[in-house]
């Protein structure tokens, strides 16, 4: 009984700080938007085509201007929150029991 108790805590506790995390991606996602939107304007990027012309910027080249290096910092760095938001939530549950609660198939 108390070894269910105690596994009840932790799923709880897990669930908790999964929601913590949860709401600090989300904010770091809003942030993120954000900088792309000021960026966007301030280099006259047009906002739907962001992404394509930071990834453009991004590719190798020795004389790269400062408004390529902006673009493309700005998109690597949104790309590698998303990385960490992805490895953080699924690589070290993978075997939990949260996880497969979580994320298993109905």
């Amino acid at each position: 009984m108390a070894g269910m108790l105690c596994q009840s805590c932790a799923f709880t506790c897990k669930t908790l700080f999964l929601e913590q995390l949860r709401r600090k991606d989300e904010a770091i996602r809003q942030a993120l938007t954000e900088k792309q939107q000021l960026v966007a304007d301030i280099l006259h990027v047009p906002k739907d085509e962001f992404e394509n012309i930071a990834e453009l910027a991004g590719e190798p080249s020795v004389d790269k201007e400062a408004t390529e290096l902006v673009l493309a910092a700005v998109s690597q760095g949104t790309s590698k929150s998303r990385c960490i938001e992805l490895s953080v939530l699924f690589i070290p549950m993978h075997n939990s029991r949260l996880f497969h609660t979580l994320y298993s198939p109905t």
